[in-house]
C-alpha cells in the first residue's frame, strides 16, 4: 500500500494495465515497422521523418515495455504521460504519411483502447474527442489547404464516424466495467 501523500500509486492493477498497453504498443510499432521495411511504397512522402518518427516510438514502446517489467509501482502521472506521448506520436505518423488516409490509422484506435483500459468511461469520452478534432484538421489541411492527391473524402468521412462510434462504444464498455 501507498502511504497518502506519496507520489506513486498502488500498482497491481495499474502496472497490469500499462503493461498490456505497453505490449499492445511494442507489438503495433514493431509490425508497423516491419510492414514499411517489407513495403516501402508507404509511407510516400515523408518518408524519412516517417520512418524516423516510427522507430522512435519503437524504442520508446520497448522502453517502456522493459521498464514496466521491472517496476513495483508507478509514478501517479504515469499513464497521463505516456497516452500524451502516444497521442504525440500517432498525430506526428498521421502528419507524415498521408494524414486521413494513413496507414497508421488504426494507431488512434489503439490509444482509445488504451483510455478505456487506463480510466474506464472517462478515458474515452476525452481521448475520443481530441483523436476526431486532431483527424479532422488533418483532413481539411490535407484536402483545402494542401490540395493533396492522395486525399479521399469517401476514407475520410467513413474514419471519422469510425473514430465517433467506436469512442462511443469504448465509453459505453468503460461505465459497463465500472
Amino acid at each position: 500500500m501507498v502511504h497518502p501523500g506519496s507520489s506513486e500509486v498502488d500498482v497491481s492493477a495499474s502496472v497490469r494495465a500499462e503493461a498490456l498497453i505497453a505490449a499492445g504498443r511494442t507489438v503495433l510499432t514493431g509490425a508497423s515497422l516491419l510492414a514499411i521495411w517489407l513495403d516501402p511504397s508507404e509511407p510516400a512522402r515523408f518518408a524519412p521523418i516517417a520512418y524516423g518518427t516510427l522507430i522512435v516510438y519503437v524504442l520508446y514502446a520497448v522502453g517502456v515495455q522493459v521498464w514496466l517489467m521491472r517496476a513495483d509501482v508507478l509514478p501517479s502521472r504515469f499513464g497521463v504521460a505516456t497516452h500524451a506521448l502516444d497521442l504525440a506520436l500517432v498525430t506526428a505518423l498521421q502528419i507524415f504519411t498521408d494524414a486521413s488516409s494513413s496507414p497508421f490509422f488504426a494507431y488512434f484506435i489503439f490509444a482509445l483502447i488504451a483510455a478505456v483500459i487506463r480510466w474506464h468511461s472517462r478515458g474515452p469520452m476525452w481521448t475520443a474527442p481530441v483523436l476526431i478534432l486532431v483527424f479532422l484538421a488533418l483532413g481539411f489541411l490535407a484536402a483545402a489547404l494542401f490540395g493533396e492527391p492522395s486525399f479521399e473524402w469517401n476514407r475520410f468521412i467513413v474514419r471519422t464516424a469510425f473514430l465517433g462510434v467506436v469512442g462511443v462504444l469504448a465509453a459505453y464498455l468503460g461505465r459497463y466495467e465500472e
